[in-house]
């Protein structure tokens, strides 16, 4: 492994699937960065996040926004984690654009990829990943 991706054992609901995920690419930007005045509404970030997702990685990728819990200020930081699986029964693998938001103090004594695996808890690959062929 070259360190820029990581594999991970993908759990659902408690039951290992055997599937590994991989890190292609992370990207990290300050919540609202770019934003002129004011503080948007939770769809407006949401719909910003898919927008970024096109200009990182490109268009027609797969995407998953996880918007926190309550209130109406996100976290202080974005990140965008492009993953992949090889394990399939059909296809080359599947890939997902994972967006979530981390508090300031998150990228301090904490991996990426510990941000990534905890991000991902509790997340069902089938229900948003899409297959991707050579």
């Amino acid at each position: 492994m070259d360190g820029s991706t990581a594999s991970f054992w993908h759990y659902e609901d408690g039951i290992e699937d055997a599937r590994p995920i991989e890190i292609e690419s992370v990207h990290i930007d300050r919540t609202g960065a770019g934003n002129y005045e004011g503080v948007m509404g939770r769809q407006q970030y949401r719909d910003q996040a898919r927008r970024r997702v096109k200009k990182l990685f490109g268009p027609g990728r797969p995407v998953l926004v996880q918007m926190p819990e309550g209130g109406d200020r996100l976290p202080h930081w974005t990140v965008f984690a492009w993953l992949h699986s090889k394990e399939l029964d059909r296809g080359d693998g599947s890939h997902l654009v994972l967006v979530f938001y981390v508090p300031r103090d998150a990228l301090l004594g904490n991996t990426i990829r510990s941000l990534v695996f905890r991000a991902m808890k509790g997340l069902h690959w089938e229900d948003h990943a899409r297959d991707w062929w050579y």
